[in-house]
């Protein structure tokens, strides 16, 4: 990770080293070309060197997000590390591709000021419940920065599911395509927790949860229809733009998230006040 972030170090270097001393750096130029020309030859320079750059300025971060990948935690360990019910994060498992993204609006620049995958900011954001943790991806050996995993089988993951839900503080579902596992979590959701407990992360893509609800509503899997959901300004940066939440009766609220910051943590915290406000009353 150290040598990740050391490459970056050095590949934003110019960026930083060029505009503060360009006055020195391009003193003779002011004699042999003028006062008019050399400024646009600074930024033919600035931007050429720019370029060169991001080769490294990128494979450093691959080395990063692959070193955080490592060091990742199982669930055991955090759970046993942090005696709080934990916060279950239910998804479908190419969701995580997404997920996995490092959340930014203006490359590559907050991309150099913060590595966090979507996930990772999720995590941190619900941390004041509980550790997020979720069932892992059989198809994947090693962990992801973000919800700790608990690897699973095709046998016993819904057994797996139902205990960890039964001392979860909160469960989270990311809608996604309407599958029969997506579908029987959130049967088991609702039956097994209070409104409050159940939170579910709306795509960005509308289809999709148009389609989910279309079924869902179908169905009748809550008491009450899911409600509609329009295109919200200023979140280029998530793979969800809303968040779900019920009151007592299980009626569904919708709380918008915007990210128009350059923060995603802090807009997302505050985005999410009226959904921390109603836990907390709960």
């Amino acid at each position: 990770m150290v040598i990740g972030w050391l490459l970056r170090a050095i590949a934003s270097s110019p960026v930083i080293v060029l505009p503060a001393f360009a006055h020195t750096l391009f003193q003779p130029l002011h004699r042999a070309i003028g006062w008019l020309a050399w400024p646009a030859l600074f930024i033919a320079i600035y931007l050429f060197v720019r370029l060169c750059a991001l080769p490294l300025y990128h494979f450093g971060g691959h080395l990063v997000l692959a070193a955080k990948r490592r060091l990742a935690r199982s669930a055991a360990e955090v759970m046993a590390r942090d005696s709080r019910p934990p916060v279950l994060y239910l998804r479908t498992f190419h969701s995580d591709h997404a997920a996995g993204r490092v959340s930014v609006r203006y490359a590559p620049t907050l991309y150099g000021l913060n590595l966090r995958t979507e996930e990772e900011s999720l995590a941190r954001v619900f941390a004041r419940y509980g550790p997020l943790v979720g069932l892992g991806d059989p198809a994947e050996d090693t962990l992801r920065p973000g919800a700790a995993r608990i690897h699973s089988t095709d046998e016993r993951w819904q057994a797996d599911v139902i205990a960890l839900m039964d001392q979860a503080r909160l469960v989270i579902l990311r809608i996604d395509c309407c599958s029969d596992a997506l579908r029987w979590e959130l049967r088991e959701s609702v039956t097994r927790l209070e409104p409050h407990q159940l939170l579910l992360l709306v795509p960005a893509d509308y289809t999709t949860y148009h389609r989910f609800c279309d079924q869902i509503n179908a169905e009748e899997l809550l008491p009450h229809p899911l409600p509609p959901f329009t295109h919200v300004a200023g979140n280029v940066r998530l793979s969800f733009m809303a968040v779900i939440y019920f009151c007592e009766t299980w009626t569904p609220h919708l709380a918008t998230i915007s990210l128009f910051h350059s923060n995603v943590e802090r807009d997302l915290a505050a985005d999410l006040k009226p959904v921390f406000a109603h836990l907390d009353r709960a």
